[in-house]
């Protein structure tokens, strides 16, 4: 078979849809050439099958192009979709969709109240995003949250918790002599009773697979042995290794994590997801995150509130002292920054509003620039004088000469000059030098008038 332009037919035929993944067959005249199964509605994995079929078949190349074969796969794609849209409509039964809708006088009666776990900071009914940078505090800042809600004592000593909850922690990077050392640090610090809350807070290392209805339940099982109310999961992308292709597919990911939440909320437990941020350029390092800042798709448009970490400050190898910034935020509509200075050897917390924080650091700044500044002024006069010391007999010489014995430009030395003139430390005199032309000079207030032999320095 040969088309209008003279070359052989091409076709790519859906085969079936499993997940994202489309399995496909690129036919020649016909023939099949080559057979796969990808996420081809994604631009990437369109252009490794394409760089994968010219591989295979590279015949195929003195008469075929990238982009052809990109565009055939695409619309082999919407093709299906459009087909399995009307068939399945069609098939399947009416139903009474929507289950839940409220009328206008619904809404003005509803109890606009918002249930706070931890007053404008979280609430107990929209999905919660913890977020940050590598390695910046964010399993400690979960475990602290933990416990604090576990045994109703200020998060970070610093926010107040209303409601007393139980909380399952699953991490699964830190280790769990990591999480114990580090309980026992806080415990102690803020004194907690653990015997009284030792129910209210219940850890595994191990990760559910939240992308599986199976791992879900698991989840779900285990919240309620434990009568878990809130379920912590650090890292997120631990708990969903079946989204590693699919990370840049914001239906994807969108789907995925609602699917979670929807069905975990509906059993009364809170979902609190931890994920990392993307690498953040230099130039905006102690700078609060934003939820654009998560790495991967899907996880702002999730996000119903917030907690996203970055460093303030860089951090000082053996220091273990951490000044972070911490943007809280939420559809209820709390919002707030903040400043979190942690000194981790022994979880003394620091919490400031950011903005009074920013304006004491810039105050502090200003205020070092200005002992640098005075120090290096001290040092400046202190050779001044030392030069005028040294001068035989107390005599004094014109500025340009004094200034090259302190090793003083002009425009350093000069200031100097003025103050001791001002403070009547040094005096002006007429000097004459042996070219036998007269110039001002300088000297210690209280000498005699220089003589007239000029000194070995070129004068001014």
């Amino acid at each position: 078979m040969i088309n209008t332009n003279g070359h052989p037919v091409l076709d790519v035929v859906v085969l079936g849809q499993k997940s994202l993944d489309y399995e496909f067959d690129i036919r020649v005249d016909g023939q099949s050439q080559f057979h796969g199964c990808d996420t081809i509605q994604s631009e990437i994995r369109r252009i490794n099958v394409v760089q994968k079929f010219f591989q295979y078949c590279p015949r195929h190349a003195a008469w075929l192009t990238a982009d052809e074969l990109d565009q055939k796969l695409l619309e082999a794609v919407h093709k299906h979709s459009e087909t399995t849209w009307e068939t399945d409509a069609t098939k399947e039964e009416p139903t009474t969709w929507p289950t839940e809708e409220y009328d206008l006088q619904d809404l003005m009666d509803c109890d606009l109240e918002i249930p706070y776990i931890i007053p404008d900071v979280m609430d107990a009914v929209q999905p919660m995003v913890i977020g940050g940078v590598y390695k910046g505090m964010k399993t400690s800042l979960l475990l602290d949250m933990a416990l604090s809600i576990a045994s109703g004592t200020k998060f970070l000593g610093h926010f107040e918790v209303a409601v007393q909850r139980r909380v399952g922690f699953m991490t699964g990077e830190a280790g769990i002599a990591t999480i114990a050392a580090r309980t026992q640090l806080i415990v102690e610090r803020r004194k907690i009773n653990s015997q009284l809350i030792r129910e209210f807070l219940h850890v595994t290392p191990e990760l559910p697979n939240i992308g599986k209805p199976a791992g879900v339940m698991d989840l779900l099982g285990w919240c309620e042995r434990h009568q878990l109310t809130i379920a912590i999961v650090d890292p997120a992308y631990l708990a969903m290794p079946g989204m590693k292709d699919y990370s840049a597919n914001v239906y994807g990911v969108g789907e995925t994590l609602r699917a979670f939440s929807r069905e975990v909320m509906k059993r009364g437990v809170l979902p609190v997801p931890c994920h990392h941020s993307i690498k953040v350029p230099s130039r905006f390092q102690g700078e609060p995150l934003e939820l654009s800042d998560l790495s991967g798709s899907g996880w702002s448009e999730f996000a119903g509130q917030w907690f996203l970490v970055n460093r303030y400050e860089p951090y000082v190898d053996g220091s273990q002292h951490h000044v972070l910034n911490l943007r809280i935020g939420g559809r209820s509509g709390h919002s707030s920054l903040w400043l979190v200075d942690i000194n981790e050897r022994t979880w003394d917390v620091v919490v400031r509003a950011y903005t009074e924080a920013k304006a004491d650091a810039k105050e502090r700044a200003e205020w070092e620039k200005r002992r640098k500044q005075e120090a290096v002024e001290q040092d400046q006069r202190r050779r001044v004088l030392n030069t005028f010391e040294a001068y035989p007999e107390g005599e004094g010489d014109t500025k340009s000469v004094i200034a090259a014995w302190a090793g003083m430009s002009a425009k350093e030395f000069n200031p100097i000059l003025a103050s001791l003139l001002r403070d009547q430390v040094v005096e002006e005199f007429e000097i004459t030098k042996g070219n036998g032309r007269r110039y001002t000079g300088y000297r210690k207030v209280g000498r005699r008038q220089q003589s007239d032999t000029p000194t070995d320095f070129k004068s001014e």
